[in-house]
């Protein structure tokens, strides 16, 4: 029986989300600098954001770095815990009444890739924009949604690393909000929208660690697999979505994507849990395309134990070995000759990387395996691990990774249906069995 459970901001995330937002706003004055006097309630400088690739992945923890605060103009934090309740039901299926969400999706006791119809409980008040502040003309759509955003009565809420690249946004978005800590946007985000290719819809999934909110993603990247709708129609778009509030608004179709949970464990030969927990910052972390263990920069194969559900089933011996969602098997795994999945399909990609066999042949395996990659003690070097093309961590011989999927989700909404979008993707980005029609 699958059961779905909204966010519901627990009192203690609330608790420590409010407790950085106090220790950010404190340590900044008026003007910028450290100071004793503290600055107005709920009011900071909008801190740098950290770069997870910068950084080898051991930043891409909770708290924001604040380098470069003295040099922003002042920006209110989000007030945690204000998201609006939305309307799920599977799509297809006639239920006896929808079911209500708060915030985030999470999706438990039954397969989390699936096909839903959404709608609004209650008219959306808040909505995160995330955008690649790498490209100057993105600046430009930033400022004119955000302004249309708002002047329909909805807060936007930008990153501080965009604001820090962008301050000119802060002078034209009325009631603009920005946030110093992930947890902040856990239950205060009714709807992200994202402005940027592939890479920027896995960047704003890792904002959520946990429930997400439904997601639109713009395309304004050079591939848009994932970025179904058109960026010059972005006006007509948003109203669709905003108008889709119950009981007369039409339904909006969404595929919930499949996320991987990824824990690190550490052996004899390497740091015990509390030293793997200091050096990653934490030692969980979550991905939406793939998890990849490789050889780096060693000059020896990859020697690797696989275990699915408790049972040694290979062992790999090449360059690495990838385990991908739906959506990452059009990425990564793809290339390395991992078969194409559709997104609502519920299962797990296992495919190798360069595998010195000629029989090594990728694997599907199901949404509920648990599957435990090891560096065995007879491994002459040890590995690394990379989520969603990011390093985030070497792996010594005794080291492990268990990987299952994710409670977590993430909700995006389609333009038509996942199948209509999931198939014009793969013909019109990958230019899937294009050949000249044979002649009668």
């Amino acid at each position: 029986m699958l059961r779905l459970a909204g966010s519901g901001a627990q009192a203690s995330s609330q608790r420590r989300g409010r407790a950085g937002l106090a220790a950010a706003a404190g340590a900044l004055g008026p003007g910028g600098g450290a100071t004793s006097s503290r600055p107005p309630p709920g009011w900071a400088r909008a801190p740098a954001g950290a770069s997870l690739a910068a950084c080898g992945g051991r930043c891409q923890g909770r708290r924001f770095g604040a380098a470069a605060a003295a040099r922003l103009p002042r920006v209110p934090l989000l007030e945690p815990g204000c998201a609006r309740p939305w309307l799920l039901q599977r799509s297809g299926r006639e239920l006896a009444r929808d079911v209500a969400v708060r915030g985030g999706l999470s999706l438990e006791g039954g397969s989390v890739s699936q096909r839903f119809v959404m709608r609004w409980q209650e008219r959306p008040l808040t909505v995160l924009l995330v955008a690649r502040h790498e490209k100057r003309q993105s600046l430009r759509t930033v400022q004119e949604m955000g302004a249309w955003i708002a002047a329909r009565g909805m807060t936007v809420v930008l990153e501080p690393k965009l604001l820090e690249e962008w301050p000119v946004v802060t002078g034209s978005i009325h009631g603009l909000r920005t946030f110093s800590d992930k947890e902040a946007l856990l239950n205060s985000i009714d709807l992200v929208v994202t402005i940027g290719g592939d890479g920027t819809l896995t960047w704003a999934a890792s904002l959520f660690e946990g429930p997400m909110p439904p997601v639109l993603s713009f395309a304004a990247g050079s591939l848009g697999f994932l970025t179904p709708f058109p960026l010059e129609k972005w006006k007509q778009t948003l109203s669709w979505i905003f108008e889709a509030v119950a009981p007369d608004g039409a339904p909006v179709p969404l595929v919930c994507r499949m996320r991987l949970r990824v824990r690190v464990r550490r052996g004899p030969n390497g740091h015990d849990d509390r030293e793997a927990e200091q050096d990653l910052s934490r030692a969980e972390f979550s991905c939406l395309n793939e998890m990849l263990v490789h050889r780096g920069r060693s000059n020896m194969l990859a020697k690797l134990d696989v275990r699915v559900d408790g049972e040694r089933v290979t062992l790999v011996q090449g360059d690495g070995i990838i385990l991908a969602t739906p959506t990452g098997s059009t990425a990564y795994s793809l290339a390395c000759g991992g078969s194409m999945v559709h997104p609502a399909v519920p299962g797990m990609l296992l495919t190798p990387v360069a595998p010195h066999s000629l029989s090594f042949r990728p694997a599907l395996l199901p949404d509920s395996a648990e599957v435990i990659v090891i560096v065995p003690l007879s491994a002459r070097a040890g590995v690394n691990m990379s989520l969603d093309g990011k390093d985030i961590c070497g792996l010594q011989v005794g080291d492990s990774v268990l990987v299952t999927t994710s409670s977590h989700p993430v909700p995006a909404i389609c333009r038509e249906t996942d199948s209509k979008d999931w198939f014009a993707s793969v013909n019109q980005a990958l230019q899937w069995n294009r050949r000249i029609e044979q002649k009668s």
